[in-house]
């Protein structure tokens, strides 16, 4: 588990920096027109060259979304957070792909991930963030974008489309490289 604080009152530049991470960057026209985004934080780093082109990898095999670790939130980082997605699941009357299989609390690790840009600039995930941002979570629970984003890519995406990159060399600042595992 994370070993960090859910004070409301705290983390302003996390909350904020969340906040873009699951709404705002998805909203600039510069991301028109082109096929995958990747994400690498500023913390994080690939220590070693690629041996493959992870893009044309994502092409050849029909990823949608693709990870380099999970983690699990702190309870108090997600209250209600699942709750809400289940309602909002049963009013907008969504077959999820396999929301119903992910244990709450099970996030992807955001600092690295790549997918298709078509997925984040969807109607359906815009209207799923702006659901979650209207309710107010990250400043209030401090939910945060991967918790988000993993109940978003468990609706959207069909499990078969999603891929643990474990074979690419990967560090964080506050993780070793080995903590992250895929999903069966």
């Amino acid at each position: 588990p994370r070993n960090t604080s859910c004070n409301r009152h705290e983390h302003l530049y996390f909350q904020n920096a969340n906040r873009f991470h699951l709404l705002r960057v998805y909203r600039q026209p510069i991301l028109q027109g082109l096929e995958y985004l990747f994400r690498l934080d500023d913390e994080s780093k690939i220590p070693k060259p690629l041996t493959f082109d992870i893009f044309d990898f994502m092409d050849k095999y029909n990823i949608s979304y693709g990870y380099r670790g999970i983690e699990f939130e702190n309870r108090e980082c997600t209250e209600g957070l699942w709750d809400a997605s289940r309602y909002y699941i049963a009013q907008k009357n969504i077959a999820p792909e396999f929301f119903a299989q992910w244990p709450p609390r099970r996030t992807f690790f955001t600092n690295f991930e790549i997918a298709k840009t078509s997925l984040w600039l969807s109607k359906d995930y815009a209207a799923l963030a702006d659901y979650f941002d209207h309710l107010g979570g990250i400043y209030y629970h401090r939910w945060n974008d991967g918790a988000m984003k993993t109940i978003a890519v468990s609706l959207f995406v069909a499990k078969s489309q999603v891929h643990h990159f474990g074979n690419v060399p990967y560090q964080y600042r506050r993780f070793s490289p080995d903590v992250h595992s895929g999903f069966e």
